[in-house]
C-alpha cells in the first residue's frame, strides 16, 4: 500500500485517511461516494471529491477520509 495512506486509532477503532498539501485553512472532506480512499486514488483519471483534494492541495492542507466500515476503516 502506498505510504501517502495511514490510519489512527479514535477510541479502539482505526480509522484510514490521506492528507496531503499545506497551509491554512485545513479543509476535511468528508466523502460519500461509496469507495475507499484508496480506490478513489486508483483511478487514473480522479473524480469526484479525490480531484477536488488533488486541486486544492497546492494552497491548503487537506484531509480525506474512510468513513467507518469503508475501505480499510473499522466498523
Amino acid at each position: 500500500m502506498s505510504e501517502k495512506f495511514k490510519s489512527i486509532d479514535c477510541g479502539g477503532r482505526r480509522i484510514r485517511y490521506v492528507c496531503m498539501g499545506t497551509g491554512v485553512p485545513a479543509v476535511i472532506i468528508d466523502q460519500g461516494q461509496g469507495l475507499s480512499i484508496e480506490r478513489t486514488f486508483e483511478r487514473h483519471v480522479p473524480i469526484g471529491w479525490t480531484r477536488v483534494l488533488t486541486e486544492i492541495q497546492e494552497s491548503v492542507q487537506v484531509l480525506m477520509h474512510d468513513r467507518a466500515g469503508l475501505g480499510s476503516s473499522d466498523p
